[in-house]
């Protein structure tokens, strides 16, 4: 799996970086968190072009530690699944990873837990907040 970096945007003095992939013949772009300096990107390389600050060599590496955290998420994906996941499986993926919550199968537990905390924010048709119990 390639995942591709760029500039959100190419104006302004910094801007956030997005990782786009293709799943299936599917696009899928995806914020990193990251943001980066215009001036500095290196558009052939999808990284900061760093010199000696050490700013921008961290820049860099956090780059890379989400580009794995992506692969990874996307492999264990394909081992749990047995087939590769849909773009809307593989976003959900990667919006639990950031989140710093369990990807792919969960246990009956897991999803409980899951599912009683996202319960906090539901509302019904009424517009009236869910008892999550």
């Amino acid at each position: 799996m390639n995942v591709n970096v760029y500039l959100k945007r190419s104006t302004g003095t910094t801007s956030p970086l997005v990782g786009q992939t293709s799943i299936d013949g599917t696009n899928v772009r995806f914020g990193l968190g990251i943001n980066a300096p215009v001036a500095k990107w290196d558009r052939k390389r999808q990284r900061v072009r760093t010199g000696r600050d050490a700013r921008l060599v961290d820049i860099n590496a956090a780059i890379e530690r989400e580009v794995q955290r992506v692969t990874h998420a996307f492999r264990k994906l394909v081992a749990d699944y047995g087939r590769t996941p849909r773009p809307d499986e593989f976003k959900t993926a990667i919006q639990r990873v950031k989140a710093g919550k369990q990807i792919g199968r969960l246990t009956f537990n897991a999803f409980v837990d899951d599912y009683i905390e996202r319960a906090k924010t539901m509302t019904n048709a009424k517009g009236e907040q869910i008892n999550e119990r």
